[in-house]
């Protein structure tokens, strides 16, 4: 993924897509295979300023009924993803955000505390416009993390049950 980073236009930016809700990371984020990603997710738990989120509904379809509302068994009914917290909210585990009242977690009033290459693949590939409506490809959008994770979904689900 090439560099969409803008800092002239970010910095004049309200921030308002750091404020709308958190971007929302992809398993790439954490590493290169399954080991390091489910390391690297559990310290990133671990440290109360991320959580899991999640899909209502399999992402993958659109929809998980037939045509009499029968629910159809080969779909899931949720799908798990990371992403960091929302201010004030750090060290839920799991918190879906509906509305965020507080904007990501790592959002200072000087920007972003992280460097580019550590922030989720979702901010990353934000595209700063002039109109300070950021856009992105859809191949980024929540529906397509979503996606990403299902195969960390059973391990997800699995954490902070006793």
């Amino acid at each position: 993924m090439t560099s969409n980073e803008n800092q002239e236009m970010c910095a004049s930016c309200d921030d308002s897509c750091c404020k709308r809700c958190p971007g929302i990371c992809f398993p790439e984020d954490f590493g290169s295979n399954r080991t390091d990603v489910i390391a690297a997710v559990k310290a990133a738990l671990d440290s109360g300023r991320y959580c899991i989120d999640w899909w209502e509904g399999d992402p993958r379809y659109n929809s998980n009924y037939d045509e009499k509302g029968g629910r159809l068994p080969d779909r899931m009914s949720s799908t798990n993803f990371i992403r960091p917290a929302e201010k004030g909210e750090e060290g839920r585990l799991r918190h879906p955000l509906w509305v965020c009242k507080n904007g990501c977690t790592f959002l200072l009033s000087t920007g972003c505390e992280l460097s580019f290459e550590q922030r989720p693949l979702q901010c990353r590939a934000l595209v700063p416009k002039e109109d300070k409506e950021c856009s992105m490809n859809d191949m980024y959008s929540k529906q397509s993390a979503a996606i990403a994770w299902i195969p960390y979904h059973e391990w997800l689900n699995s954490l902070g049950r006793a």
